[in-house]
């Protein structure tokens, strides 16, 4: 994971916001605002930082990627220091320290229970950030249906993940192109990597699904009937169609696009399982 090094900002710069009120009055208003506002400098820093931003996108949706935690509910409770540390394979006091900047930005939120601290994302805060960001730099609101700008992501900056459930598979992905990610809609694209003999167990979700062999070889199974998959094939996935992949001796990489706006949108429901 590349860890991109943390910016500075000045804080001697006036902010045209906390510019020195007029009257008594103003003055008592502005002092309270100050008091509650959240100190821009800290959310450059917690967001200038590759691992914290995984943070967040992690903690948008604790029961898909936190499902295995006993200790609390993910959701309710939020998501525990040690499982976090444990996810990024760092360090308990590395993780804390990721932590802190951005409950300090008031990205975060933190709770105890009995020995345990957990932590859930603040989307209010998130949201005040960025609509601030909009009336300072005055950026226009912009529809995505009409964006031009290309989106390119370099595979190699986006973090590996996996079932935390053994019995989906040990198969392992990078989501690409995400809405809750990347300024995109409609398609999710990403790379799923199969270790040789690695299966991803039949499952089935809503959204209709594209996969293509870019290496290796596998088996691709259906209610009906198997098929053989070798570099360069391509299979339409139809909507609630179970299927499967188990890779050959060799491994296999497939490129997988979804029609859905978001990975976290999509719902996978594993035979003989609930929703994952």
């Amino acid at each position: 994971m590349i860890e991109i090094p943390e910016r500075t900002t000045d804080r001697n710069i006036t902010d045209p916001i906390r510019k020195a009120p007029t009257s008594a009055v103003d003055n008592s208003r502005m002092s309270y605002l100050n008091m509650n506002m959240p100190d821009r400098t800290e959310q450059v820093k917690a967001l200038a930082n590759d691992t914290r931003m995984e943070i967040l996108r992690l903690l948008a949706d604790p029961s898909r990627h936190f499902a295995h935690q006993e200790s609390a509910d993910p959701v309710e409770f939020g998501v525990c220091v040690h499982q976090l540390a444990k996810k990024f394979s760092i360090s308990q006091p590395t993780m804390s320290r990721h932590l802190k900047l951005l409950r300090r930005a008031e990205f975060i939120s933190t709770s105890r229970k009995e020995k345990w601290m957990y932590c859930s994302r603040k989307d209010a805060g998130l949201n005040e950030y960025w609509d601030w960001m909009k009336r300072s730099l005055n950026i226009q609101g912009t529809d995505r249906t009409d964006r031009r700008s290309p989106i390119i992501v370099n595979p190699r900056e986006v973090l590996l993940e996996q079932w935390e459930d053994d019995a989906k598979g040990a198969v392992q992905w990078r989501t690409l192109i995400s809405g809750d990610r990347t300024a995109s809609q409609d398609l999710v694209c990403g790379l799923a990597y199969f270790a040789p003999h690695d299966t991803l167990e039949i499952h089935h979700h809503a959204e209709t699904e594209i996969v293509h062999v870019l290496k290796g070889a596998g088996t691709a199974y259906f209610d009906d009937h198997v098929t053989e998959m070798m570099e360069g094939t391509t299979i339409y996935v139809g909507r609630n169609t179970p299927h499967g992949w188990t890779a050959g001796p060799d491994g296999m990489t497939l490129l997988y696009t979804i029609a859905a706006s978001s990975f976290s949108d999509i719902r996978y429901i594993f035979s003989g399982n609930e929703e994952s």
